[in-house]
C-alpha cells in the first residue's frame, strides 16, 4: 500500500519539477492564473480505494480551480517556495475533499449514483473502492473551469504522461472517463491511436463509448461518457441513473 503512494509521489514530484521549470507555467500557478494541479492521495478514506477488491478510477475533464487563494494561505503556501511541501498540501486538499461528497453539483451527484450502483452491483459497499482524477491537470481563468490552451502543452507533455503513468501505478479495474465527446482530441493526445468505438450498434459514441488501447488493457473495462453537467441538461437525475446502469451494462460486456 505504501509502495503505491510512493510511487504516485515520485510520478507527481517529477511532474512538479517539470513544470515549474517552465517560468511561464510557475508563475501561472503562483499569481492564480491556472489552479493548482489535482494530485492523488490514494488513501483518501471515502474512496477507501487499497482496501476494496474492484477498484475504479474516475477521470474528469479538468479542475475547476483548485487549491485556492485562502487554502494555499492557511498552508503557509500564499507564496510556492518548495516542492515538497506543495505536494504535501496538495496530497492533504485531495484526502479531505474525498471527491466532493458534500457537494451538490452534477458531477458529484453523478458520481454518487454511479458509485452506489457500481458498489451494488458488485457486491456492496464493502467490495468497491474508487479515486479520482483528471484528464487535464489544471483549469484556465481560474475557478472557471477552462481548458489552458495556452499552457497545454507544457502540462501534457510526453503524451499526458502523469496520467498514462497515474493508471498503471494504480492498476484499476475500470477506468470511466466523464469527460465528453469534446475531450475527445485530448483522449487522443494522451493514448496515441486510441479507438473509441461504440458500446452496440443503437448507441451514439459520443454518449458513452469503449476505449481501447495497449495502455488500457490493464484496466480492462474503460469508457468514455457524457459529463455530467450535461447529462444534467438531459433528464438530470433520471438520465444520470439510466446511464448508470448501461454502464454496469458496458462493463460485462468488455472482457
Amino acid at each position: 500500500m505504501e509502495n503505491i503512494q510512493k510511487k504516485l509521489d515520485e510520478l507527481y514530484f517529477n511532474y512538479l519539477s517539470r513544470i515549474f521549470d517552465d517560468k511561464d507555467v510557475f508563475e501561472a500557478i503562483q499569481n492564480y492564473e491556472i489552479s493548482s494541479p489535482l494530485l492523488i492521495d490514494v488513501n483518501a478514506p471515502q474512496g477507501n480505494y487499497l482496501k476494496r477488491k474492484f477498484r475504479v478510477l474516475y477521470i474528469g475533464k479538468e479542475n475547476n480551480g483548485w487549491f485556492n487563494e485562502k487554502e494555499r494561505a492557511k498552508a503557509g503556501l500564499k507564496k510556492i517556495t518548495d516542492i515538497n511541501t506543495y505536494l504535501t498540501e496538495l496530497k492533504k486538499l485531495y484526502y479531505n475533499f474525498n471527491i466532493g461528497i458534500e457537494y451538490n453539483k452534477p458531477i458529484f451527484r453523478f458520481l454518487d449514483i454511479l458509485i452506489d450502483k457500481i458498489q451494488t452491483h458488485y457486491g456492496g459497499e464493502e467490495s468497491t473502492g474508487f479515486l479520482w482524477t483528471n484528464l487535464i491537470r489544471h483549469s484556465g481563468d481560474y475557478g472557471t473551469g477552462k481548458i489552458i490552451d495556452k499552457y497545454i502543452d507544457k502540462v501534457m507533455y510526453e503524451n499526458n504522461k502523469i496520467l498514462r503513468e497515474e493508471i498503471k501505478i494504480l492498476n484499476p479495474d475500470a477506468v470511466v472517463f466523464i469527460t465528453g465527446p469534446n475531450y475527445d482530441k485530448f483522449l487522443e493526445k494522451t493514448f496515441k491511436n486510441i479507438k473509441i468505438e461504440k458500446i452496440k450498434p443503437n448507441y451514439d459514441k459520443r454518449e458513452i463509448a469503449i476505449l481501447k488501447h495497449d495502455e488500457l488493457e490493464l484496466p480492462k473495462k474503460s469508457i468514455r461518457i457524457f459529463h455530467p453537467d450535461y447529462q444534467n441538461r438531459l433528464d438530470g437525475i433520471g438520465y444520470m441513473k439510466e446511464i448508470s446502469q448501461d454502464i454496469i451494462e458496458c462493463f460485462s460486456k468488455i472482457n
